[in-house]
């Protein structure tokens, strides 16, 4: 038994540094994905109810959020949405959009905890925005009032400029980021697409 426990110890002597590299990198990347998938985990019921209530308190903004939830790990730990609706106020009486894709990103930081789900960026695409008198004036004190410290990014939307139930603009938008710069100290809203009359 000692003779086989000394030839172990030869053998595990004669593994070379970079062979153990090797092994410890496997480890620790194999660490981190677990970490990272943690979420999946999740009860989705809960999650639901909790990004609805943090998009709100964070975001200002009223999502009706689906339960059609995924979590992803790339390319970075978020949550993706499919088909909710996003409201002017917390009534849920005026329809600001359909947002066939909505992307939260969340923290990689104590995943552990869901109760501790903190929200870093979200992102909306594919989706459509209608716009009239009533959600003009929304927007309008909503960009004054909003902190945009965690960006909102707007991808391949388009928005419908609507007067009563008729369409008399459509703006398709490529990219869309609003973010507040800490230079000026304001908001800011940067915009790339067309306009049709």
């Amino acid at each position: 038994l000692q003779n086989q426990y000394v030839r172990l110890q030869n053998q595990l002597k004669k593994v070379s540094f970079f062979n153990k590299l090797i092994i410890f990198s496997i480890v620790v990347l194999f660490s981190i994905l677990f970490y990272l998938s943690i979420p999946a985990l999740y009860d989705y019921e809960r999650v639901q109810k909790q990004l609805k209530l943090q998009l709100l308190n964070e975001f200002n903004l009223n999502f009706n959020v689906s339960n059609k939830i995924q979590y992803k790990i790339l390319p970075y730990p978020h949550f993706e949405i499919i088909d909710s609706v996003l409201y002017t106020d917390s009534k849920e009486n005026q329809k600001l959009g359909d947002i066939k894709n909505l992307k939260i990103f969340i923290s990689s930081l104590n995943l552990i905890n869901q109760e501790n789900i903190k929200l870093k960026n979200i992102k909306i695409v594919n989706s459509l925005f209608y716009l009239n008198q009533n959600s003009k004036k929304y927007l309008k004190d909503y960009f004054k009032k909003a902190n945009f410290d965690k960006k909102i990014f707007i991808k391949k939307n388009k928005f419908f400029l609507k007067r009563k139930n008729e369409i008399i603009s459509i703006f398709p938008i490529k990219n869309l980021i609003l973010k507040y710069n800490k230079e000026k100290f304001e908001n800011e809203i940067i915009i790339n697409g067309k306009a049709f009359n």
